[in-house]
């Protein structure tokens, strides 16, 4: 059983993930439709409901806004979307790709 978990380990190392560092100011939730939901507020510049979600996003832990340098993994791709972890913690966010440097 150690050899599993020694492989295990020698295998997911082999494959680790790089550290990113995030732009500021960036919107990120919890979940992919709560972003979704956002980029549709900004597309139709409704600034008024865009405040009101962020606030109650905000409120419930559920978003806000990014911190210029933080680090953190990319976890997922999806159409200009990215799932990232910060490092150190074990929740999953939502934010634009743009919102990560290369």
């Amino acid at each position: 059983m150690k050899k599993i978990i020694i492989m295990f380990l020698l295998s997911v190392s082999i494959f680790a993930a790089e550290i990113k560092k995030t732009k500021s100011d960036y919107i990120f939730t919890r979940t992919k439709e709560q972003l979704e939901k956002v980029m549709l507020f900004v597309r139709d510049n409704d600034v008024e409901a865009l405040d009101k979600y962020m606030q109650l996003l905000q409120a419930s832990n559920q978003g806000g806004y990014l911190k210029e340098n933080a680090e953190v993994y990319v976890e997922d791709y999806d159409w200009g979307l990215i799932k990232f972890r910060a490092k150190g913690t074990t929740m999953s966010w939502w934010t634009v790709s743009e919102a990560v440097k290369k």
